[in-house]
C-alpha cells in the first residue's frame, strides 16, 4: 500500500516528495520545492531543509530537537518566532 505524501498533493510519498528528499531529483517548480520542504519538516529530514535553504538566511543548525521534533532554530530563546504547530500544507495559488 502506498503511503500518502505528507505535503497533501494526493500523490503517494514515493511518487511525490521522496525522490527529492532522497537526492534523486531536484524540484522543477517553486511549489514542488515548498511541498518537499514541508514534507522534510514533517519527517524530520534536516538534511533536505538545510540543502534547500539559502545560506544567507538559514540558521546554522536545522536539526530537529529530539524532545519536540521541532527544528532547533524554533526553540524558545532562539530568536526565531513560530506561531505554533504546523497543521498542514495548503497551496492557495500556483
Amino acid at each position: 500500500m502506498d503511503r500518502p505524501c505528507p505535503c497533501g498533493s494526493g500523490e503517494s510519498y514515493d511518487a511525490c516528495c521522496e525522490p527529492l528528499l532522497a537526492h534523486r531529483e531536484q524540484a522543477g517548480t517553486p511549489e514542488q520545492l515548498m511541498r518537499s520542504r514541508y514534507t522534510a519538516y514533517v519527517r524530520g529530514d534536516a538534511d533536505h531543509l538545510f540543502r534547500t535553504w539559502h545560506p544567507r538566511t538559514r540558521p546554522d543548525d536545522v536539526r530537529p530537537d529530539p524532545t519536540t521534533r521541532r527544528p532547533v532554530h524554533l526553540r524558545p530563546g532562539s530568536g526565531v518566532r513560530s506561531s505554533g504547530r504546523v497543521r498542514g500544507c495548503q497551496v492557495r495559488n500556483t
